[in-house]
């Protein structure tokens, strides 16, 4: 269930981040990084995206499904970048 709720200030939020040119949300990071605030627990999240989707007909995965490699390649610097912190 998602909580669709308008927080008191949240207006004048949202008025301020459409004039720094935000234009999308990203809520699971911003939602974990509130409960480890809250927790006083370090947190970090890797975004990860290999496709955009945005403003093309013909959609190229580039072969990234198959490229298996790099996809670990990223995880192994995800983990030791975690074991840094």
């Amino acid at each position: 269930m998602v909580n669709r709720r308008i927080l008191p200030g949240s207006k004048d939020m949202v008025a301020h981040r459409i004039r720094q040119g935000c234009q999308v949300v990203e809520m699971e990071c911003a939602a974990m990084a509130a409960i480890a605030r809250f927790r006083k627990k370090q947190f970090g999240q890797l975004l990860y995206s290999g496709d955009i989707l945005v403003g093309t007909e013909e959609y190229d995965d580039r072969g990234w499904y198959a490229n298996l490699t790099a996809r670990e390649r990223i995880f192994q610097i995800t983990l030791e970048s975690l074991i840094r912190c």
